[in-house]
């Protein structure tokens, strides 16, 4: 039996917006039992296609040739960004050296190439300091350390920005309670 399958961009107000990728299967169905079908959509397939919210819909189509009835399956998917999380060590005190560790996690099926990392933190940096770091393999992590020294006592926040081939503005931040 065919199986056909397609996925489409959803608006905010759920109203499909446009098909993007489809593909046919054969599949073998036993009696009276379920399958289930795995996919795998290619960044390069929605890149440019999902919309701001970031959801799109994956249907699935067949027909039964001995009886021509038709099965139906549809569900919405809420797309991922890669996972960054970002966390200081080393005495936070004035002019002492800290180091933030920077954790990217890349949850998808390909390589995130010209990756870049920008650090910001007022009364942290000086000025906004630019990190190019290697590939990001599919299902891998990447940890990062750089070292700084705040300037300024207080309450600061450092905020991290990872840019690549296939992401813009993933993004985290980690508060400092800098001591004279």
């Amino acid at each position: 039996m065919t199986v056909n399958i397609k996925a489409d961009s959803i608006c905010y107000n759920g109203v499909c917006a446009e098909d993007f990728w489809s593909e046919n299967r054969d599949v073998e169905v036993q009696p009276q039992k379920e399958i289930t079908i795995p996919i795998l959509i290619p960044y390069s397939k929605y890149e440019g296609h999902v919309l701001e919210n970031k959801i799109m819909r994956v249907e699935a189509l067949t027909h039964l040739p001995w009886n021509n009835r038709g099965f139906f399956t549809s569900k919405n998917m809420f797309l991922s960004r890669p996972t960054l999380s970002l966390k200081t060590t080393g005495p936070p005190v004035l002019f002492g050296e800290m180091v933030a560790e920077l954790v990217v996690e890349n949850m998808t099926a390909e390589t995130l190439k010209d990756c870049t990392v920008t650090l910001t933190g007022p009364g942290l940096l000086k000025c906004p300091q630019e990190t190019g770091v290697p590939a990001l393999g599919p299902n891998r992590r990447l940890r990062v350390q750089i070292p700084f020294e705040p300037f300024e006592a207080g309450q600061r926040v450092l905020m991290a920005d990872f840019n690549c081939s296939l992401f813009q503005h993933v993004r985290g931040c980690s508060t400092v309670h800098v001591q004279h």
